[in-house]
């Protein structure tokens, strides 16, 4: 009980902080991962680094701003491992792959309609990982809308032995979402970026170690009965569940 109060404050921070960036934006981006209209500027810079180059199996958001991402990576003959909105089947991830797919399915709403799905059991391990933000610092800290649902992609991968720690993570960002100053937001299970690439910029982050897999102690059990991959890899022995998860 001793964190509860720390926690709360955090949430409290968080909030305050999404509300500040949403404000920046049309009001049709309350409540999600803001989408800007140079995001395919920030995809075109990032597609010139090395751990670009370097990746065959990637993870990326199904969030609006990283569409080009995606279209970018399927051009480049990369496969894509996109999640599933809501982890909501027993196959979290829609698998994109360049030979059996068009690039419009770089759309979550034409991946939803035309892609296959994959297990876990059935994906390569991921060398990089790409997703959206609603705010960031340059140190890499990261606030998302506050569904939980990028950390929570991550730690199943962890779990599931399919993302080392020498694979970077990187979100995308217009350059209004980017604080000069630390955010003090973060809590045991978020993940730090590597970088953060802005249409404009790159900041390359003060990454921690990641999370070592799934905090239970942060999940609901409606959550856990909500996501079935979830259930599936989730230890057999459990401490306590929390039901103040954010």
């Amino acid at each position: 009980m001793s964190g509860r109060p720390e926690l709360a404050t955090i949430e409290v921070e968080k909030t305050r902080v999404r509300e500040e960036v949403w404000k920046r934006f049309p009001r049709t981006e309350h409540g999600k991962i803001p989408y800007f209209a140079t995001a395919s500027l920030a995809a075109q810079r990032l597609t010139q680094l090395s751990v670009w180059r370097d990746a065959k199996y990637i993870m990326v958001t199904p969030d609006p701003p990283q569409e080009p991402v995606v279209r970018r990576a399927l051009i480049d003959e990369k496969v894509v491992y996109m999640a599933v909105p809501g982890l909501r089947r027993s196959e979290p991830f829609f698998h994109l792959v360049p030979s059996l797919v068009e690039l419009s399915a770089a759309d979550r709403r034409v991946a939803a309609k035309t892609a296959p799905t994959i297990s876990l059991e059935d994906m390569e391990p991921v060398q990089l990982v790409v997703g959206g933000s609603v705010a960031v610092d340059r140190r890499g800290v990261r606030i998302g809308k506050g569904k939980g649902y990028f950390d929570l992609e991550q730690a199943m991968l962890i779990g599931a032995g399919l993302l080392r720690s020498e694979s970077p993570t990187i979100t995308l960002v217009d350059d209004c979402q980017v604080f000069t100053d630390p955010l003090q937001t973060e809590t045991p299970h978020d993940v730090r970026m590597d970088m953060v690439v802005t249409p404009s910029a790159i900041y390359f982050g003060e990454p921690l170690p990641r999370p070592s897999g799934i905090y239970a102690e942060y999940l609901t059990p409606d959550k856990i009965a909500e996501i079935p991959a979830l259930q599936a890899i989730m230890p057999a022995s459990l401490p306590p569940l929390n039901d103040g998860l954010r």
